[in-house]
């Protein structure tokens, strides 16, 4: 079980992904939604914060931060968080060493509340979505940024396959205990 204190919700896991894949697919539909508002190629990468947020150059409309679309990583140094939220960042770190290009594909809305870029991420030398490859390794979470949902379909889908691997977070003998969302409630 999992509890958010502040708001006095339990849930299990197992049971709040088959619930939000529901609504998922009960409101999408079917088919999967692709678009992308923009594509800003020839980003280098400077630093990784997080397992979902990393620093780039140039900077894209004002903005050098790039907070993750349609996935969320175990936040650092939050108690129930370690030691998953150093392993996310420490894998991303190995995905977009500093000075990887990066090509930076944004959706609906372009920005957060808190001015960063809201991005899929695709290692330009290989063509690598790193946000989609965090999930598969198992190194964060489903998320969505409403409503920024373009390629929710494939990031399941690879979340999917990380749990039924037992891979990260979703490792039966150390799992992670609270899902970074309701860490942060």
């Amino acid at each position: 079980m999992i509890t958010c204190y502040r708001k006095s919700v339990k849930i299990s896991l197992r049971g709040y992904f088959l619930k939000i894949s529901l609504v998922l697919v009960l409101f999408f539909g079917l088919a999967t939604v692709v678009y992308a508002a923009a594509s800003y190629t020839g980003r280098s990468v400077e630093y990784v914060n997080d397992g979902d947020t990393l620093q780039f150059y140039p900077a894209i409309k004002g903005s050098k931060s790039d907070r993750f679309l349609n996935i969320d990583a175990p936040e650092m140094e939050g108690d129930t968080q370690e030691p998953w939220a150093t392993s996310s960042r420490d894998n991303l770190r190995g995905l977009l060493p500093q000075r990887t290009k990066i090509t930076i594909k944004t959706d609906v809305e372009e920005k957060d509340i808190y001015g960063r870029i809201l991005g899929h991420n695709v290692r330009e030398k290989d063509s690598l979505n790193a946000n989609k490859e965090q999930l598969r390794q198992g190194q964060a979470v489903t998320y969505v940024i409403w409503p920024n949902v373009a390629y929710f379909d494939e990031y399941r889908t690879a979340q999917i396959e990380a749990q039924g691997n037992g891979r990260g977070i979703w490792n039966p003998t150390t799992p992670l205990t609270e899902l970074p969302f309701l860490y942060r409630c």
